[in-house]
């Protein structure tokens, strides 16, 4: 991983400060702020830039229509549940749940900074975070609609089987998954976008890396585990 990676600093310092880098990759990322300087530096700007945020804010329980208003704007039904098919699988886990947790609240914190302390930077991207069961980040995955790329972030290096590779996918509920390609577990990637992966991009609710054979999935859909998702979200 390429620490010294601008975007990738920032990513991970906000992340540590909201507390939502977990294990090795935490622990990684403290003992390389022991060793750099101006990295404790931009965790000490998100801490205080993100700390301001909730100065003043008393917490309330959410009221029961809110809850009813997210459920309709899902798509789903009063009796209706996503609970079919490879994406219905994915989006009853718990896992996917505590991703969308994690990649809200950092998009939105984002969001607030972006707006607040940084009004000339363009925010038409989509952003997901690839988290395991355990909640351990993997990937950050940015897409920018502006200049048609997506970029791979590595935030903790995988493992991969000999003769097996890591593939992503884009998911819209109801249709089949979309394939972007193989990922790396070792470096950061900059994929180009078509205009129509763009459109896609802008319906997708999650994203997902499955284990494939060498050469990616031989059906045009995922054939192997699924141990990373996260959910997209518009920043």
């Amino acid at each position: 991983m390429n620490y010294q990676d601008p975007e990738l600093r920032q990513a991970l310092a906000a992340e540590y400060v909201l507390g939502t880098l977990h294990g090795r990759a935490r622990q990684r990322f403290e003992r390389l702020a022991e060793q750099d300087a101006r990295l404790r530096q931009i965790i000490s700007s998100w801490e205080q830039k993100l700390g301001s945020l909730s100065e003043g804010v008393v917490p309330v329980d959410v009221p029961e229509h809110v809850w009813k208003i997210i459920h309709k704007r899902l798509g789903f039904s009063d009796t209706e549940q996503p609970n079919s098919g490879f994406f219905g699988a994915i989006w009853n886990s718990l896992m996917l749940w505590r991703s969308l947790t994690t990649v809200v609240t950092l998009a939105l914190m984002f969001a607030v900074y972006l707006n607040l302390f940084a009004p000339k930077l363009v925010v038409n991207q989509y952003i997901s975070v690839l988290q395991t069961e355990q909640q351990q980040a993997s990937w950050l995955i940015k897409s920018d609609l502006q200049n048609k790329r997506m970029v791979v972030h590595i935030v903790n290096e995988q493992t991969i089987p000999i003769g097996k590779a890591f593939e992503l996918w884009m998911i819209k509920e109801g249709d089949k998954p979309i394939s972007l390609g193989l990922i790396s577990p070792e470096q950061q990637q900059s994929l180009p976008l078509s205009d129509d992966l763009l459109e896609r991009i802008k319906q997708a609710n999650v994203m997902a890396v499955s284990i494939e054979p060498a050469g990616g999935s031989p059906t045009g859909q995922p054939t192997g585990p699924v141990p990373y998702t996260g959910v997209v979200t518009k920043i």
